[in-house]
């Protein structure tokens, strides 16, 4: 293991509370846990920069259900730490985003169909035009914009129409992730496989080349094996020095395992993040799946996404069951 002795970000579920209720949903693990206030917020921030923390993205949940969220973001920034924001985008006024442009903060969105009958399959009804037009006042306001496409059984074979449509819309800053077995997703069983999983890769793949995209593919350690994915990128997050926070402050061993290590307001930022990497999981993640011990990338994947091969077996020595090899 290569940790460092603080963590350079926290992403940090805010709340647990969202405008919308997306069949895919991870966060509604979180659904019944109690947000930290505004004080305790700004006490956790001060730890983290004290720390030595350099980045805080707050998603949820929906960050902008919370009235306080740009005072959060503000004082962030004021404490010396940058800050990003993973947003629907549905709820987002003028104001807000001028704020986001004003302060140089960076947005996280999600668009999961090319159309609109799809998106509001996925998302709910009434959401499509809502956020193709706060995606447009986002890019003619310059903010820094990336966009993730959540892979599941309902939209795999859209991947490609949607990557056109982002380029149409002005992104080039596109990401692909597969649904976790876990929350809503698990149960309305709309969790994507490997089979279909691959598939879309192989049309992101060729999308990304039409358009001279590098598409970044979240939670696949395995995409480094995989040939014909030139334009297809990934990493590990076991090697990135993260702490996942959860709305009441817990610290989890990954936010959709939701498995509680410590709390930040209990334990502080150093003192979490030192009761984390001393705990008995993180020698089991880093474990190499005896299914893996052949594999050409077993040193840098070791075995893929822990947590997906935890939901689906209860145990971590099993191999990512999204691995086509």
């Amino acid at each position: 293991m290569n940790i460092l002795e603080k963590p350079e970000w926290i992403i940090w579920i805010i709340t647990p509370y969202c405008n919308l209720r997306c069949t895919h949903c991870y966060a509604s693990i979180y659904f019944n846990e109690q947000q930290l206030k505004f004080n305790d917020v700004k006490k956790v921030i001060d730890d983290a920069s004290e720390a030595g923390v350099e980045h805080i993205n707050y998603t949820g949940g929906e960050p902008f259900v919370r009235r306080d969220i740009k005072d959060i973001l503000k004082y962030t920034i004021d404490s010396g730490v940058t800050a990003s924001v993973f947003t629907n985008a549905t709820l987002l006024s003028d104001e807000d985003v001028r704020f986001l442009y004003k302060n140089d903060i960076p947005v996280y969105t999600s668009l999961d169909a090319s159309t609109k009958e799809l998106y509001e399959k996925i998302r709910g009804r009434g959401t499509w035009n809502i956020l193709l037009t706060n995606i447009s006042k986002m890019v003619n306001n310059n903010i820094d914009l990336h966009v993730n496409i959540s892979i599941n059984k309902i939209n795999w074979f859209d991947v490609g129409s949607i990557i056109e449509k982002l380029v149409k819309l002005g992104i080039h800053k596109i990401s692909i992730i597969p649904t976790m077995p876990v929350g809503r997703a698990l149960r309305n069983k709309v969790y994507i496989d490997s089979y279909h999983f691959i598939k879309a890769l192989k049309i992101a793949e060729e999308y990304a080349s039409m358009y001279g995209l590098t598409i970044s593919v979240w939670c696949t350690p395995f995409i480094q094996r995989i040939e014909w994915a030139k334009h297809l990128i990934g990493g590990n997050c076991l090697y990135w020095n993260v702490l996942d926070i959860t709305p009441s402050g817990d610290v989890v061993l990954c936010d959709v395992l939701g498995i509680k290590v410590a709390n930040v307001l209990k334990d502080g930022v150093l003192g979490a993040w030192n009761k984390l990497n001393k705990s008995l999981y993180m020698k089991e993640i880093f474990k190499i799946p005896s299914k893996c011990t052949l594999c050409p990338i077993v040193g840098y994947c070791r075995g893929g996404c822990y947590a997906r091969r935890y939901i689906l077996s209860k145990k971590f020595d099993e191999k990512d069951p999204l691995c086509p090899y």
